[in-house]
C-alpha cells in the first residue's frame, strides 16, 4: 500500500533593510533566510518580491548584474536557508 502525501505550503516574505553596508555600496546583498524547505525556485521568488517579469530576472542573470557566488544556474536553484545574492544597484 502507498500513500501519497500532496501538501501546499503558504509563505511570506518578510523584509528588513540592515544598517551594515554591503561589501560592495553599488549593489545589494540579499540573505535569504529559511526555516523549512521551500519548493520555490529563486527566479520565481525574486520576480514576485521584485515586480518584474520572470525573463526580466533571467536578462539580470545573463548579464552578470545578478549572482551568487559558488551557485552555477542559480535561477533554476531552489531557495534555502543562509542564500546569498547579489544584485548590482543599476538595474
Amino acid at each position: 500500500m502507498k500513500i501519497s502525501l500532496c501538501y501546499s505550503l503558504t509563505y511570506h516574505v518578510v523584509l528588513r533593510q540592515l544598517v551594515q553596508a554591503c561589501d560592495n555600496e553599488n549593489e545589494y546583498e540579499i540573505k535569504l533566510l529559511c526555516e523549512y524547505p521551500l519548493q520555490i525556485r529563486v527566479d520565481r521568488l525574486l520576480s514576485v518580491q521584485l515586480g518584474v517579469s520572470r525573463s526580466r530576472i533571467k536578462k539580470l542573470y545573463q548579464e552578470g548584474l545578478l549572482y551568487s557566488t559558488g551557485i552555477t544556474n542559480l535561477l533554476k536553484t531552489k531557495v534555502y536557508n543562509g542564500m546569498v545574492i547579489n544584485l548590482k544597484k543599476n538595474y
